[in-house]
């Protein structure tokens, strides 16, 4: 089994590309083409929409998406406004998550639906974050843990 590393990461991506696989870059494709199906319309054959869920810190995730804008790829973040680990709303956290969107990458939600925290107050500081206007990609961290549906609050 491969370890996961960076250079790891790096060596899949550009043996993917190697063997004709497109990345869609956030925002190339319309949701509004998605039907009932799940199919997309006007993709290429051999397409990949990348995503991370950022989890334990936002270091990490810079750095893959500086490999990611290296190699000319663009992938989803998807962050936690009530994460143990970081705090998206301090100014180092901040910076960070600009970093990564200044370099064409999406951003999202992720949403941890055990909290405290009420789902539209989330998605109300994450758009203004975000500065969201049609859309917010919302994944949903640890959703077993809670009897709770966080897409119909």
């Amino acid at each position: 089994m491969m370890e996961f590393s960076l250079e790891s990461y790096k060596e899949i991506i550009l043996d993917l590309q190697s063997r004709g696989f497109s990345f869609l870059h956030p925002g190339s494709w319309d949701l509004e083409s998605v039907d009932l199906g799940l199919e997309f319309g006007d993709l290429p054959d051999k397409a990949v929409l990348l995503r991370h869920d950022v989890d334990m810190g936002l270091h990490a995730s810079l750095e893959m998406a500086e490999l990611e804008e290296s190699l000319g790829v663009r992938s989803y973040y998807f962050f936690q406004l009530t994460s143990p680990f970081y705090s998206l709303l301090s100014p180092d956290s901040l910076q960070i998550f600009d970093m990564i969107r200044m370099q064409g990458h999406g951003v999202g939600l992720h949403l941890d639906p055990s909290t405290d925290l009420a789902v539209h107050t989330e998605l109300d500081i994450f758009s203004s974050l975000a500065e969201t206007v049609e859309y917010l990609p919302v994944s949903l961290h640890n959703p077993s843990v809670t009897d709770s549906d966080a897409f119909v609050q």
